[in-house]
């Protein structure tokens, strides 16, 4: 079966759509995956391939480190299979195109090189990822334009370490005399097939930012032979005779970048990318917004498409502006790339927001977010890749990958349980029938709204409170107004001061996408819940964290919600359940089984009776008492997955968000639908209602957020400033403020 007439075919859970990209024994696809409504890319590899004499063990053998690889400038993996005899892996389909194609771009229309601050920004971005791999013993062998990528804000990926080789590795199954990787980029030392280095991914970064600069190659011949002589003995034109307003300190940075020897270049290529911002500082130009232009129609495909999760290294790379730690006395520094996340905060009162990745201009709201992966390579170079691709798929077996080994150990952080008086507890489990959570609670009187459905059509964007390269999955209030929280794609929770609107604080600790967080009804904790299947509980007032509650699964946890006398802390997650939690002590009482579901969302009514949980395919909302653990009606109407739920303040009704393109609001008595808004068109990912109950709020696939008369369902406005999906939505405690955050990485302040 040949791998380029697969359009039309499925492939494990994947449709197959047009073909990307081709080369001699592999071809790339947009796929579509229908159960998460996800698209994907899907590199194909040729059923010849696996015929080769010991290409199972020297593809395992040489990907081991490899499959381990997670940084925010990696394109992270997804899945894999093999299907009649061809091996596929589904990776992240990023849709900003390659640089390949932004250079093609810009000789057909015209358009300005990259400042060199743009240039610089990019180069610490894929420098960053490179001595992240090379920390692990991985050093990529093929960096060039067709292998960098972009996503829609700009930030770099590096694609295809398929022929990456293991520093440490001796195996004799590695192909003698082979030569990997691409004559314009490699180094003197790969043209003489002597032992390599991480060296030569410098050099051939050196080549990447020398024809940024410039706009030419610094080699370039008829024929390989005179471009190996070339690469061996020739120095390339000094870069500032060849472009205006070039420091002649580039051309020196450049020079040693793409010295002959390998022990003349700088020590790592972060050192590489330090000194390149300094030669251009004070020189920096004006943004071209060259990583952000769109490309031409039929350039790459448009289908709708969020930056997903991205497996995420903890500490992105520093803007060319971020100050320096001894500049900013008091504010922690994030644990460094080659060591796994240390669960500590980063105490600030000032925003250092910007230090994470430099800032992007943004655009205007796409519905149609174009896509692409970077075309094969050659026969030689895919035959090595198809060999890192088997060992990844192997070594991601089953829908999660563990995420344990990479866990701290618990004497890193402080586990004082909060002051809570024992006789606030109640002493048996929870939600097992015939046992109780205690004496249901008194709600709480229905507050006041600033924003109601008379003013809510003058609700604007009020600041910007993060531009982050990863989603935001969820945001929350502390009960005060004071803070806010973010979780978010690159595994943090980050804390803002809602009235400076500057970031106070960074909590590291989770390895994996953090999906919610909630505050408790008394503001004395702050509680997070990802992918790695564990729920902290931090102090928000010193960023400490306090407990980490584990030890049901490692499947990821996707929602959480406090009962409203802050005694339980409810969990839903991929393991089918819904989790109470003491809160005091962290220990795990029974659960609730959601059999054959994810539970997406879980919210507790106003009086704590009930528990009302979401997730399942066929659209069903249940709705559990609370003392018993029984089930008292189930909420039928829905046609798809249900995203999100919360009862209203009063607790009469509760408010749906799914994947059928609809908000529904329902009667909790009766369990009768009231209302069915439609006007996103798309799915819904998030709902919450204004303090005094008026006002419904929701964030959807339209990449907007809007308002709802919460009595007629009228439309109150829409609110439009993400340029990705808005996740979650959620009003301050007093209803002057909506916070949303997207899939673009943003969070947006709203009010009047």
């Amino acid at each position: 079966m040949s791998v380029q007439n697969l359009s039309g075919q499925i492939l494990g859970q994947y449709e197959l759509r047009e073909l990307l990209g081709i080369g001699g024994m592999s071809a790339v696809y947009h796929g579509y995956q229908p159960e998460l409504e996800r698209h994907v890319a899907i590199k194909v590899l040729s059923p010849l391939i696996a015929l080769e004499p010991g290409y199972a063990e020297r593809f395992i053998l040489e990907a081991k480190t490899i499959a381990s690889l997670e940084h925010p400038n990696i394109v992270p993996v997804y899945d894999y299979g093999t299907q009649d005899g061809i091996s596929y892996v589904a990776m992240r389909l990023l849709n900003g195109g390659t640089l390949a194609q932004r250079l093609d771009q810009r000789l057909l229309d015209g358009k300005p090189l990259p400042s060199l601050g743009e240039i610089a920004a990019l180069l610490r971005q894929l420098a960053s990822a490179l001595d992240y791999a090379h920390g692990r013993g991985v050093i990529h062998r093929d960096l060039k334009t067709g292998n960098v990528m972009f996503d829609r804000q700009g930030h770099a990926y590096l694609v295809d370490f398929g022929i990456a080789k293991l520093m440490h590795s001796s195996s004799a199954l590695t192909k003698e005399g082979l030569i990997m990787g691409t004559a314009a980029y490699m180094a003197p030392e790969q043209w003489r097939s002597e032992p390599l280095t991480p060296a030569l991914d410098q050099y051939a970064l050196g080549v990447l930012m020398y024809l940024l600069v410039t706009g030419r190659l610094p080699y370039d011949a008829p024929t390989s032979h005179e471009l190996m002589y070339q690469h061996l003995h020739e120095m390339p034109v000094p870069a500032h005779t060849l472009r205006e307003g070039v420091p002649p300190a580039v051309s020196l940075v450049l020079d040693r970048a793409l010295a002959k020897s390998s022990s003349e270049r700088y020590p790592n290529v972060l050192a590489f990318a330090d000194a390149f911002r300094e030669a251009v500082r004070g020189s920096e130009g004006e943004s071209t917004g060259f990583f952000t232009f769109d490309l031409a129609p039929g350039t790459i495909p448009s289908m709708p498409v969020v930056p997903d999760s991205a497996p995420a290294d903890p500490t992105p790379p520093p803007a060319e502006s971020a100050p320096t730690p001894a500049q900013q006395p008091g504010i922690a520094v994030p644990p460094p790339p080659r060591e796994p996340p240390q669960p500590v905060a980063m105490p600030s009162f000032t925003n250092t927001a910007s230090t994470a990745y430099p800032a992007r201009p943004r655009r205007k709201a796409n519905p149609m977010l174009p896509l692409v992966v970077g075309v094969g390579f050659g026969l030689l170079a895919l035959v090595v890749f198809a060999a890192l691709t088997l060992f990844i798929l192997s070594a991601l077996t089953g829908d999660q990958p563990s995420r344990r080994t990479a866990e701290q150990p618990t004497a890193a952080l402080s586990f004082t349980p909060l002051d809570v008086p024992t006789d606030a507890l109640s002493p048996t489990s929870i939600l097992t029938p015939g046992n109780v959570i205690g004496a249901v609670i008194t709600p709480m009187p229905v507050g006041q709204s600033a924003i109601t459905p008379a003013n809510a059509g003058q609700v604007a964007a009020l600041a910007e409170l993060q531009q982050e390269p990863l989603p935001v999955r969820s945001v929350a209030f502390s009960p005060d107004n004071t803070l806010m929280a973010s979780a978010n794609g690159d595994n943090t929770v980050r804390l803002w001061n809602v009235q400076t609107r500057q970031q106070q604080a960074v909590l590291y600790g989770h390895n994996g996408i953090v999906y919610a967080v909630d505050f408790s009804p008394d503001g004395r904790l702050l509680a997070s819940g990802g992918d790695d299947g564990t729920i902290r509980l931090w102090d928000p007032a010193s960023g400490q964290a306090v407990n980490i509650l584990e030890g049901r699964s490692s499947s990821a946890i996707r929602s959480l919600d406090f009962t409203p006398d802050g005694r339980w802390l409810a969990s839903g997650g991929e393991d089918h359940t819904i989790a109470l939690w003491d809160a005091a002590s962290g220990t795990s009482q029974n659960v609730l089984n959601f059999p054959g579901e994810r539970v997406l969302s879980v919210a507790f009514s106003p009086d704590g009776r009930l528990i009302a949980s979401a997730g399942g395919l066929d659209g069903r909302i249940i709705l559990w008492n609370a003392a018993t653990g029984a089930q008292e009606r189930a909420l039928q109407g829905h046609t798809a997955e249900v995203r999100a739920v919360v009862f209203s303040p009063d607790g009469t009704k509760l408010a749906s968000a799914s994947a059928d393109n609809s908000v529904r609001v329902w009667d909790v008595q009766t369990g009768s639908a009231l209302l069915t808004l439609t006007e996103h068109g798309r799915d819904v990912f998030s709902v919450a209602y204004s303090p005094d109950g008026s006002v419904l709020a929701s964030g959807g696939r339209d990449n907007t957020a809007r308002l709802w008369d919460a009595s007629s369902g009228g439309s109150l406005a829409v609110l439009q400033r993400h340029v990705g999906w808005v996740f979650s939505v959620a009003f301050n405690h007093d209803g002057s403020l909506l916070a949303t955050g997207g899939g673009d990485g943003a969070v947006w302040l709203w009010g009047l």
